[in-house]
């Protein structure tokens, strides 16, 4: 019999490997029963068991990593398309002057909304884009930036409610159902969030919205 070098197993004499730890048998018979037992330094099973909780450790940490890494990358990449291009600036004011004088003006109305919504002032931003779409219901872009703004302040219904008024207007508008498909996304129903973006695709599978909607599909597969 022999002995093995790393866990001190007893072998067979025609063993290639240690059956306890898969230590490959490299010595003859001959060299090997000439080698003073106790005097080498093998590794032990508790320095294994060890060296595999540090292993495992290691893994842990860097799966975790990788984790906060992708909802980083989820979080950036689940933002709404908004309709507004208004450049933020110093002007709140003086459209509010403006709107004082002239309540009733829609462009006032959403130019504000969208000074505010610039600024993340999102709350706000809602009685303007309200007012407007009380003096015109069938402004679907005011209307898809009303939703956004809900979204932003994760008033997830009230979002979908509002984007659904904005599909009503144009049942194949891009950006509605695009932003409709990340609500839903968000709030985890991926059926559907699949079903507004397969919709998406399927009218226009070069726009934007349509290339950006694949993107977010090929994460639920």
């Amino acid at each position: 019999m022999m002995i093995c070098t790393n866990c001190m197993s007893g072998l067979p004499e025609d063993a290639k490997y240690c059956f306890q730890c898969g230590q490959p048998v490299h010595l003859s018979k001959d060299s090997y029963s000439a080698k003073p037992i106790g005097k080498s330094k093998p590794f032990t099973r508790p320095s294994q068991a060890f060296a595999l909780i540090l292993a495992a450790l290691a893994i842990s940490i860097l799966i975790v990593i990788m984790i906060l890494d992708s909802n980083q990358k989820n979080i950036a990449e689940r933002k709404l398309i908004s309709t507004n291009t208004s450049e933020n600036s110093k002007e709140l004011q003086v459209q509010l002057e403006k709107l004082s004088h002239s309540p009733e003006s829609i462009p006032l109305n959403i130019e504000i909304g969208n000074l505010l919504f610039d600024s993340g002032r999102f709350d706000e931003a809602t009685s303007f884009y309200q007012k407007a779409l009380t003096l015109n219901p069938k402004n679907i872009a005011v209307q898809i930036d009303l939703a956004v703004c809900f979204f932003n302040m994760r008033r997830f219904d009230q979002s979908i409610l509002e984007m659904n008024k904005a599909l009503e207007i144009d049942p194949n508008h891009p950006k509605g159902l695009y932003n409709m498909g990340i609500i839903y996304f968000t709030i985890g129903n991926f059926d559907k969030a699949r079903e507004y973006w397969q919709h998406l695709i399927a009218i226009d599978p070069e726009l934007t919205e349509s290339q950006r909607a694949n993107e977010m599909m090929n994460k639920l597969n």
